[in-house]
């Protein structure tokens, strides 16, 4: 059982996002590198304006471009706005 020393609480404001994933997305692939959280930022700061669908799907092709076009790993990413 986890402590509530694990849970992190926040209020986005209205219009802001947040983006969840799995370690598909951050231990894509590239040769020997991974995409890591570096990459999921650079997709942010770049994409963070459409909607979370679409930034979704910015996400996971760019993980998986990354990654020469196969993920390897199970991969699930949610993002959610405030509206």
């Amino acid at each position: 059982m986890l402590s509530s020393n694990h849970f992190r609480e926040s209020v986005l404001g209205q219009g802001e996002k947040v983006a969840l994933y799995t370690d598909g997305i951050t231990e894509a692939r590239h040769d020997s590198e991974m995409f890591e959280t570096m990459g999921i930022e650079r997709v942010l700061r770049e994409h963070g304006h459409l909607s979370p669908g679409d930034l979704l799907n910015e996400l996971v092709s760019a993980a998986t471009v990354w990654a020469n076009g196969h993920l390897t790993d199970d991969t699930a990413v949610l993002v959610v706005e405030r509206t």
